[in-house]
């Protein structure tokens, strides 16, 4: 996943670490759909809520493997 050139993601966010700032890019995607489907429709859709949650596991999933690999401890 490469991050668009129409970013939503704020450069100070960005890590260098490509496959983290694409998932951090779709994070702020999937929640700017969300925002604009809540917007337009006047409900919550449980599709796209659970589907955000499921990404944000599997983000972090990622985020921990990487902070294990490379022995990165974030309890600090």
């Amino acid at each position: 996943m490469e991050i668009s050139p129409h970013s939503l993601l704020p450069e100070p966010l960005l890590l260098g670490i490509p496959r983290i700032d694409a998932q951090h890019e779709s994070i702020f995607h999937r929640i700017e759909t969300l925002k604009q489907d809540c917007l337009e429709s006047g409900i919550l859709s449980k599709e796209l809520i659970e589907g955000l949650l499921a990404y944000l596991h599997e983000h972090f999933s990622t985020e921990e493997a990487i902070a294990l690999a490379h022995q990165v401890e974030f309890s600090d």
